[in-house]
């Protein structure tokens, strides 16, 4: 899997939200690494990164401090470039990450826990190549575990649903929501237990996350080949139509 941005992230980037957080991720899955090397040379270590999509200047840091001790840069320049060497070598961590079966989309972390605006990222597995996700940071909360039909495909315009230019959604079947996993603030809010409609699979557009749906993170490249690979599963399915697990 590579994770992809659409513009830079750091010093001198356009350090968009969607785009800042994915490199924090990065460099969080790299952080053990990267402190075993600040270690050895008697340079404290840094602190987890938080993945808020805010940049800032431990980020900064932690971009420069990866380039001078795990890319041996001289002079780095605290910046992470769409199709650059500092994100190709970030990216070189998630080989190790466990594999997932095909059309299952595995939660991984868990932000704003328990609250309504809840957010989780994780993969996604279509047509046996593996993608980054978001699902939340909305109202509701992320999109409920369990299993779900995925079908029509539509062209969208609209900014929630379109990253540099590439837009669309595929449409995914409702679910009862028990808000077991944010009960409390549920109560709270007065919100009875009910189907969640109008889910989709669409690109993490507009602001970080989704109104409980599942965001496909990456640059335009990595949104066109997603398309493809979804396409390609529901050519194969006899009634259009395919079954996404959802953990």
């Amino acid at each position: 899997m590579m994770m992809t941005i659409g513009k830079s992230v750091g010093k001198g980037g356009a350090n968009r939200g969607p785009d800042t957080m994915t490199v924090q991720s990065l460099l969080n899955l790299n952080l053990d690494t990267l402190n075993a090397k600040l270690a050895a040379n008697g340079e404290p270590k840094l602190a987890v990164l938080a993945e808020d999509g805010k940049i800032g200047t431990k980020t900064k840091d932690a971009i420069g401090a990866y380039q001078r001790h795990i890319i041996g840069m001289k002079s780095p320049d605290q910046r992470v470039d769409p199709g650059g060497n500092t994100l190709k070598q970030l990216n070189r961590v998630t080989a190790t990450l466990p594999a997932i079966t095909n059309l299952t989309a595995v939660f991984e972390k868990t932000f704003k826990a328990s609250k309504l605006n809840q957010m989780k990222t994780g993969r996604i597995r279509v047509n046996n190549t593996t993608y980054a996700f978001r699902s939340g940071n909305s109202g509701r909360g992320n999109l409920p575990i369990g299993s779900y039909t995925v079908d029509n495909y539509r062209t969208r315009s609209q900014t929630g649903f379109k990253v540099d230019g590439v837009g669309f959604t595929y449409d995914v079947s409702d679910i009862k929501d028990s808000f077991s996993d944010r009960n409390a603030a549920a109560k709270k809010k007065g919100l009875a237990v009910g189907k969640r409609t109008e889910l989709r699979i669409h690109p993490d557009g507009g602001k970080l996350g989704t109104a409980g749906c599942i965001g496909i993170i990456g640059s335009a490249t990595t949104l066109r080949a997603f398309k493809r690979d979804m396409d390609a599963e529901l050519t194969r399915a006899k009634n259009g139509q395919v079954t996404l697990k959802v953990k």
